[in-house]
């Protein structure tokens, strides 16, 4: 099979972090994206090979033809994943996302015989929170098989989203909350719940958010009853919860073009020294019937740099056929055990305190 495989979105924030990441590692990805001018301007630095299309190109499955992977980096993925997979099925190749959508996730599954009828393999949502969250679950789930509950946290502290995190953000406001319940996902309000938890030594306020993990982790566990946390000030959520009112304005479609554009002045360049000292922290606790508890967190460096290099792994192994064909999560394509494998990574057993 031909190697060739292409990054979409490559002059974005998180698709430049991973070109050039691409390139310490060795390989030599297609760049690709819609904006000819930054995307020419990159391949003229990298001196890699490129290519400018939209993805509503009548031509796109010609773009894809000689590749045997595509990794999208192009978000919101709710108008990108779609129209890139059929070009996919077409083509024969394989594909990648960065999605933290849930409703994105739970669409590409829907379709998961599609893609085996057509020989690809197909691993959306490798954005930070997935791989890792995903792992976790499932090493959880190892650690206690009939599990019924799971609740995950999210910490990213010295990180700035990006624009395409931002744009995809507004999006899960208007999507408004969810939680899985007795396996099903199920509608609450945003910002319905906080919890304290554990991601350092102190505990930390955490709000109630619908993560992709509410899918990811019960395709990958099965546990029926999921619910997902982001570390936030009380103050960020009052605010969020004063957001509600505004959800009926970004069904809109000019006003959320709108909110979207005003976007592009808060992402913070992709190579600032900050992204040094970030950390990111997966707190993961399961729970049984019984009332026994594991409880564990996971520790990396930077969310982006993070993303980044796990992806590169991935890549590696899609290219070298040992991914089955069909959808996985991360867990179900490399076990549980993958995030242990990867670079600057701590896994911690949280023991509950002694009576």
């Amino acid at each position: 099979m031909h190697k060739t495989w292409l990054i979409y979105g490559a002059n974005g924030y998180i698709g430049k972090m991973l070109v050039y990441e691409s390139i310490k590692e060795g390989l030599a990805p297609i760049l690709a994206g819609r904006n000819g001018q930054k995307i020419f301007d990159l391949a003229r630095e990298t001196q890699l090979p490129c290519r400018v299309f939209d993805l509503t190109s009548k031509f796109l499955n010609t773009f894809l033809e000689d590749c045997s992977l595509v990794v999208n980096c192009a978000g919101p993925y709710s108008t990108t994943s779609q129209k890139l997979l059929e070009a996919c099925c077409e083509t024969q190749t394989h594909y990648l996302d960065l999605s933290n959508e849930v409703w994105t996730y739970e669409s590409i599954f829907e379709h998961a015989n599609k893609w085996i009828r057509h020989d690809i393999t197909v691993i959306p949502g490798l954005g930070f929170e997935v791989i890792p969250g995903d792992c976790l679950s499932a090493y959880l789930k190892r650690m206690l098989p009939d599990a019924t509950k799971l609740s995950l946290g999210l910490s990213m502290r010295g990180t700035r989203a990006s624009k395409g995190h931002l744009r995809s953000f507004v999006e899960a406001i208007a999507y408004g909350g969810r939680i899985r319940s007795e396996g099903h996902l199920k509608k609450v309000p945003l910002a319905w719940k906080t919890k304290l938890i554990p991601y350092h030594a102190l505990p930390s306020l955490s709000v109630a958010m619908p993560s992709p993990e509410l899918s990811s982790s019960w395709m990958s566990t099965r546990i029926p009853n999921i619910e997902t946390y982001v570390e936030m000030s009380t103050r960020s959520i009052r605010y969020l919860k004063m957001l509600r009112l505004f959800r009926p304005f970004l069904f809109i479609k000019p006003f959320l073009s709108w909110v979207k554009k005003q976007l592009k002045h808060v992402a913070q360049p992709p190579h600032s020294r900050v992204y040094q000292k970030g950390k990111g922290t997966i707190w993961g606790e399961v729970q049984n019937h019984a009332g026994v508890r594991k409880e564990f967190r996971i520790h990396t460096n930077e969310a982006y740099q993070f993303t980044c290099q796990s992806v590169i792994v991935i890549v590696k192994k899609v290219l070298s056929g040992s991914i089955g064909r069909g959808c996985h999560t991360p867990s179900t394509a490399l076990g549980p055990d993958f995030i242990l494998t990867c670079n600057h990574i701590t896994i911690e057993d949280i023991k509950p305190p002694k009576a």
